[in-house]
């Protein structure tokens, strides 16, 4: 199924709708890409698919540097830092509407810090030890479980 994606939900999964108008979740998307699909679940008139690949990649996509991919912690890793800031903005300003009632037309002040080249500016990280072959190992669970994935440093 051809799905393009519009949002992101607040657990990180790419929201987007089929050409039917069905809401479908995806995971490892951005907004902008357009997707082909295989639904792995429904739920309350809500489609779960998963990524095949990518038709027409988003124009605020681009290459990451991270190494954990299945770790599941930072689902704007492969936006561009434009991209980044303007879907933070967005995403205020659709909170102020749908919360408030407020329709913001104004300029959204969004400042990351830190984010020169776009890594190394998350402040903290939680990571979980695990008994294994004899010694402690730390690590994040990987997406949507709680398999360990061994920590090899973090580039956001």
């Amino acid at each position: 199924m051809e799905v393009e994606i519009s949002d992101i939900s607040s657990t990180g999964s790419g929201v987007g709708r089929n050409k039917q108008g069905q809401v479908v979740f995806v995971q490892d998307v951005i907004p902008g890409d357009v997707v082909d699909v295989d639904i792995v679940g429904k739920k309350k008139g809500v489609i779960h698919g998963e990524l095949n690949n990518i038709i027409k990649a988003s124009e605020f996509r681009h290459s990451t540097r991270c190494k954990s991919f299945r770790c599941g912690g930072c689902p704007l890793r492969d936006m561009s830092i434009s991209g980044q800031l303007h879907f933070k903005k967005n995403k205020i300003k659709q909170n102020l509407l749908r919360i408030g009632s407020i329709d913001y037309e104004g300029e959204i002040p969004v400042v990351q810090q830190g984010i020169k080249a776009g890594w190394r500016y998350r402040h903290r990280v939680r990571l979980h030890p695990k008994w294994f072959a004899g010694s402690w190992k730390m690590g994040y669970f990987e997406k949507s479980s709680n398999t360990i994935i061994p920590f090899t440093g973090c580039a956001v």
